[in-house]
This record gives C-alpha cells, structure tokens and sequence, in this order.
C-alpha cells in the first residue's frame, strides 16, 4: 500500500528534494503511526511522491530549431505543452514568424563560430608530417 502526492511539471518539484522527503515522512511520520497502531508488520506501508524528472528545455529548444529549420512540420499543441505556454486568444498580438529567405543562425544549425574558426586553424595530419619536427624547448 502506498500513500501519492503527485507533483505536476509546472511546480517547482526536484528529484532530490522528493527523495528526501519520501525518506523523511516515511521514517518520521508513517512507521511510527503504523508500530503505535498496528505493532510491527510484514509490510508497511509507503508515502510516495511522483514525480516527473525537470526536462532540459533549452536542449530541446535547439533540437526543435533545427528541426524547423529542416523545415520538419511540429505540432503547435506539442510545443505549447513542452515549454507550458499558453495558447493565445482570438485576436491576442502574437509574434510573427521569420521569413523564408532568412538563414537561420548557428544556434538553431547547431554549428559553433568558434568551432568552426578552430577547425579553420587546424592542420590537417599530412600537413603535417610534411613540416620538420621542431622543439618547443630551448637548447643550451
């Protein structure tokens, strides 16, 4: 038998936070009122919390970026009910969508500026063995 609290994913519930309280209400509050009552059972019973682990929105943010700049059609209700944004009304001012002749940037395409400036700098392996070793240390 288990006692449920359910944690909705909009409220501010962290994993280690349920864990804990779980621990502490059941060796505080639940088995003693359980000994006092009923003297030592087989199998008593447990305080549970569910809880629904924190999703990291900004990775799923860029992954929908890119896949929206792949042009892969999304669902409007899914992308609400992901970030709990509420839909607009009738007739609500809403945000206007970037034009097609636009490039998206190196967020959404997921290619770096400094990622791709360090692989300009890089040589390449034949490149280099063709240059002669040289130390990077003095010599007395």
């Amino acid at each position: 038998m288990a006692l449920r609290l359910k944690v909705w994913p909009g409220m501010a519930g962290i994993e280690a936070d349920a864990k804990f309280l779980m621990h502490v209400v059941n060796q505080q509050i639940v088995f003693p009122l359980v000994l006092w009552n009923f003297g030592m059972v087989a199998k008593p019973p447990v305080w549970v919390i569910e809880y629904e682990a924190q999703r990291d929105l900004s990775a799923i943010s860029q992954w929908l970026g890119r896949l929206w700049a792949m042009r892969l059609p999304i669902s409007k209700q899914y992308v609400y009910e992901t970030f709990s944004i509420p839909q607009p009304s009738e007739g609500e001012e809403v945000i206007e969508m970037p034009a097609e002749t636009e490039k998206p940037d190196a967020s959404s395409t997921g290619v770096d500026a400094a990622a791709s400036f360090a692989e300009k700098k890089t040589l390449k392996l034949s490149e280099r063995l063709k240059k002669p070793y040289q130390s990077r240390t003095p010599l007395f």
